[in-house]
């Protein structure tokens, strides 16, 4: 029998599951979340409670990467929460920001993902700063994405940002565990503040472009005009 601990930056606590046939019998291990650093930490749970270990990386076994590196050898991804399988075979993986560098992506709101990653592989020492964990990656299907609950079909997945904002979501995709398609998103209802905010329609529904321009005073666009192939506005 193996436990298996995970450590994710988003809730700040600890569970320890039971996890069968994944290693060696008897063996303990962290599932821990680098965040900015793109890779999921596999550490060797009574190894890091030695003393000598202090202050050193020795009981570190493995590093998997959540993404695939970009084509300039860049590493990419935003890891923030984990969670395992039924049969703790697989992890889900959230991606705050999806495959973003975090050196170059500095704001908020950027569009999540879901790694779906092999735990056995993740432990394997000839894995460390390698993609070969990971399975698959599915988009979250919004932005901010935090929050992950794992269905028998399913995963559902929190949001807490909007496009390029930290503004807050009101999102809940529903992701299909096999195929990585969305098969549908909750739009929760918005509270009532004491303070005045703008109006926000539930669930949304996006108004015609020339509507809001000319809510915002500026004049419709004039007529085409075609030029060797390209469209202009005149």
């Amino acid at each position: 029998m193996k436990n298996i601990v995970l450590a994710s930056w988003a809730s700040f606590s600890i569970s320890i599951l039971a996890a069968a046939d994944v290693a060696l019998a008897d063996d303990a291990f962290i599932l821990a979340t680098g965040r900015r650093d793109p890779r999921i930490y596999a550490i060797d749970f009574r190894a890091a409670l030695k003393r000598h270990n202090n202050n050193t990386p020795n009981a570190i076994v493995s590093r998997s990467k959540v993404h695939p590196d970009r084509l300039d050898g860049t590493p990419v991804g935003d890891p923030a929460n984990i969670v395992l399988s039924e049969d703790h075979r697989t992890a889900y993986v959230i991606n705050h920001h999806g495959a973003v560098n975090n050196a170059e992506f500095l704001q908020h709101g950027g569009r999540g993902s879901v790694s779906v990653m092999n735990v056995r592989q993740m432990l394997d020492p000839g894995s460390d700063n390698t993609d070969r964990a990971l399975k698959q990656n599915f988009d979250s299907g919004y932005f901010g994405a935090v929050g992950l609950v794992v269905l028998p079909e399913l995963l559902l997945v929190s949001h807490s940002e909007n496009w390029l904002t930290e503004d807050g979501s009101n999102r809940i995709s529903l992701i299909d565990r096999n195929t990585g398609g969305r098969r549908g998103q909750i739009e929760m209802a918005l509270g009532h503040p004491a303070h005045a905010c703008p109006s926000f329609p539930v669930p949304f529904v996006s108004r015609p472009a020339i509507r809001l321009l000319a809510e915002s005073g500026i004049s419709r666009p004039g007529p085409r005009k075609r030029w060797k192939g390209l469209s202009l506005l005149g």
